[in-house]
């Protein structure tokens, strides 16, 4: 497949691959201790093979998608958004806080969050310097943080899974859930980060995808696999 650009900006790429016309599924970059520029595009989608249309969001660098990019980016996503009956969105560790402005301005259906970030500073709470921020703008930042951070809360169907024993996870868990009308708060206690990290490394990332694409939003398969690989780890 050839992926179509929604917004191809200096910071932001936007791309969209598949075509479906009503299931729009929306997923993001991550943090990379080697990032140096936008990744390689997308010929592939998983998700496009279940007919959905795919839109990916990345970013040129470790920023947290807080560049001056991104209101045109979020112009053009929720101009593109806006037709499709049914739109979700999946996001791990830094692009959880992608999946946060992108909420804003999409209403999603469905959202999952998986180890996401309530902040890209460690000098807000819950304080977390594990991930260093690269270029960014602090007074454009701020601004997007206080919007990203306030305003009502979403209606979304919304599962955020995290890892109880990864430093930080929790906090960054609840502070996210504080921003949806009823989440479901799942902990993944030694999954790692993200806190699907273990159902990836032994095959079962298919479970995340079924997760969040199927015809209920439902993890009880999700749990149940990651339980019994904790278990026979012996870290229960």
């Amino acid at each position: 497949m050839t992926p179509r650009f929604i917004h191809d900006g200096k910071d932001l790429r936007a791309t969209v691959l598949g075509d479906a016309p009503d299931r729009l599924i929306v997923t993001y970059d991550h943090w990379g201790a080697d990032k140096a520029g936008f990744p390689p595009l997308r010929a592939h989608s998983s998700y496009a093979a279940l007919g959905f249309s795919h839109l990916h969001l990345v970013t040129r660098r470790n920023d947290w998608f807080l560049n001056r990019d991104l209101p045109g980016a979020l112009h053009d996503i929720a101009e593109f958004a806006a037709p499709f009956a049914h739109k979700l969105t999946l996001a791990f560790s830094m692009g959880g806080f992608g999946a946060l402005m992108v909420s804003r301005v999409v209403a999603f259906d469905r959202v999952m969050l998986v180890s996401p970030h309530s902040t890209f500073s460690p000098d807000h709470p819950p304080h977390d310097d594990r991930f260093a921020a690269r270029g960014i703008a602090l007074d454009f930042a701020a601004m997007a943080h206080d919007i990203v951070l306030g305003g009502p809360k979403s209606k979304a169907d919304c599962a955020v899974l995290y890892d109880s024993s990864a430093r930080f996870d929790a906090a960054h868990a609840a502070a996210v859930a504080g921003l949806f009308r009823a989440p479901r708060l799942v902990d993944l206690k030694g999954g790692g980060h993200p806190a699907t990290t273990r159902l990836t490394a032994n095959g079962k990332f298919d479970l995340v995808v079924q997760a969040i694409t199927g015809q209920d939003f439902a993890l009880d398969a999700l749990v149940s696999a990651h339980c019994a690989l904790a278990t026979a780890a012996g870290t229960p």
